[in-house]
């Protein structure tokens, strides 16, 4: 639930860029889509050594998608939105594999939207 977190919208077609800090932060994106609309998401982290989540919220607050960046860089994904509404996208760290030593972490998430038919 990201109902406390401050959000800022997704701009399509945009890369967004956010930072994590070393503490437990959400960062968090907002999209409008209709039902069926299509999104084309990538996320990458930038620079820094966190563990980072990536979850997709319905309008409705449920995960409609959730992936994890431990030992990767970068995740591209296509998928079809089931519901009309505003859906919530966050980034957050994760606690696996802790680093030794844990560094800021910069990464760039970037949202296509494709209109249904």
């Amino acid at each position: 639930d990201f109902s406390t977190v401050a959000k800022v919208p997704l701009l399509p077609n945009t890369v967004m860029t956010g930072v994590l800090p070393t503490g437990n932060e959400i960062v968090g994106f907002t999209l409008d889509a209709t039902a069926g609309d299509t999104l084309d998401l990538s996320y990458t982290r930038v620079s820094g050594n966190m563990n980072l989540g990536l979850v997709v919220l319905s309008a409705e607050n449920e995960v409609f998608f959730q992936a994890s960046l431990v030992t990767s860089e970068s995740l591209s994904t296509t998928f079809t939105l089931p519901t009309a509404g505003t859906y919530t996208i966050g980034v957050f760290r994760i606690s696996l594999v802790e680093p030794e030593e844990v560094e800021p972490t910069v990464f760039q998430l970037q949202g296509s939207l494709v209109a249904a038919e």
